[in-house]
């Protein structure tokens, strides 16, 4: 499938990577602050610096799955259940 992906979309195949990359760093730099911060409260400042690069991360992953999605629509169209694609 890795192989596929690079053939038809190695732009995006790069772009998944570094989004998983950037939210598996991001989890595991983080993990002990998350569970300190749960057992012993954490400052409005730190949290929302959490929450913002959470939802950075986050959303780097749904961008490519956007972009995964319009991919296999364009490439692989199934079509309607009226028999027409696209």
């Amino acid at each position: 499938m890795m192989r596929l992906m690079r053939v038809y979309g190695a732009d995006l195949l790069d772009g998944f990577e570094t989004a998983v990359e950037a939210r598996v760093n991001w989890v595991s730099e983080h993990r002990d602050k998350i569970d300190l911060a749960i057992e012993q409260g954490i400052g409005a400042s730190a949290l929302d610096l959490m929450i913002q690069e959470t939802a950075a991360t986050a959303s780097q992953l749904d961008t490519v799955r956007e972009n995964l999605k319009r991919l296999i629509q364009e490439r692989y169209p199934m079509g309607s259940p009226d028999g027409q694609t696209g």
